[in-house]
């Protein structure tokens, strides 16, 4: 115990105690001690910051689900408006598809015409001339694109239905949470 202390003592740390009764009043930490905390510090305000980035952003998500929810209410009041939707689209898609459909099979018909008049200029010992041979690149090019379109049209319509069952069962989630609320 001293009233002054050393360089070399004061930098491992010290308490500072009471003159008359010896009780503990301040302990003064050592370097190590200081740079310690230091860092327990950051890490614990680190983790409190990541704790109101995690808070923030579930708030936000679920802010954005409930308007997203209402948005689905005011869309389809009830399962009946959502079918009623869902049949409409899907009777408007399958006539694109129908008519692209319509249309692969007339490129089709129109391939078999033209190799079938290639095939009799060769038969009868004729050239084929470059005009028929750009309809026949061409119509096969079109066969191609047409049937890519009607891949991706299948594409679309498969995902559509897929977000109106993905509607179908959070209406009616809510439909029956605001039947449980009305109920009470």
């Amino acid at each position: 115990m001293s009233k002054s202390l050393p360089p070399y003592a004061a930098q491992q740390g010290y308490d500072i105690l009471d003159d008359k009764s010896l009780r503990l009043i301040e302990r003064v930490q050592s370097q190590q001690e200081q740079k310690a905390q230091r860092q327990r510090q950051v890490l614990a305000d680190a983790e409190k910051e990541r704790k109101e980035r995690l808070q923030e952003e579930e708030a936000q998500r679920i802010k954005e689900q409930k308007m997203q929810d209402q948005n689905l209410i005011d869309r389809y009041p009830s399962e009946a408006v959502l079918i009623e939707y869902q049949q409409a689209d899907n009777k408007y898609h399958q006539g694109h598809l129908k008519d692209q459909r319509d249309r692969l099979d007339s490129l089709k018909k129109t391939l078999r015409d033209l190799q079938t008049q290639a095939g009799e200029l060769e038969l009868n010992g004729q050239q084929i001339s470059e005009g028929l041979t750009k309809k026949l690149a061409t119509t096969q090019i079109n066969i191609q694109k047409t049937t890519e379109a009607i891949s991706q049209k299948q594409q679309e319509i498969d995902a559509m239905n897929k977000e109106y069952e993905k509607n179908l069962l959070r209406l009616r989630q809510l439909l029956t949470v605001d039947d449980a609320e009305t109920l009470n």
